[in-house]
């Protein structure tokens, strides 16, 4: 391979002469383009496959971090104690909350709490339900 002095250190002979024209300098990007990376030459399938498991990589480290910060997320609850109630005709779920929060505990938290045992959507119950309530330990 000679040196030509063509701003490559030689490099673009040694490929066929198939530096991109106007590219020079000694900065180095002029051996990344006589070398084909980014073009159509063997070196750029090469990169995109270093790429590609570089991305796998970082995609499969992410995934399992946030599922392993998923175990963590929030307050762990302990188990409620409860008992099993049978809503009556012409009872609300305000007033069961209200019959069953301590004194001075808001009956809106309550009412969370009944909601999330029952897993109900907003506040409707039918007479017959049977529905889960805390109980006081």
């Amino acid at each position: 391979m000679a040196v030509t002095g063509d701003g490559f250190g030689g490099i673009a002979g040694g490929f066929g002469g198939r530096a991109a024209a106007g590219v020079g300098g000694t900065d180095g990007f002029g051996k990344w383009v006589a070398a084909g990376v980014g073009g159509a030459g063997g070196g750029s399938v090469r990169l995109r496959r270093r790429a590609l498991g570089v991305v796998v990589a970082l995609i499969t480290v992410l995934s399992f971090l946030i599922g392993w910060s998923g175990a963590f997320a929030g307050d762990a609850q302990s188990p409620v104690p409860v008992r099993v109630h049978t809503v009556m005709s012409g009872e609300t779920l305000w007033q069961i909350a209200a019959g069953v929060a301590e004194p001075g505990e808001d009956v809106r938290d309550v009412l969370v709490t009944i909601g999330d045992l029952n897993d109900l959507d907003g506040s409707h119950i039918e007479p017959g339900m049977l529905i889960l309530l805390p109980r006081a330990v």
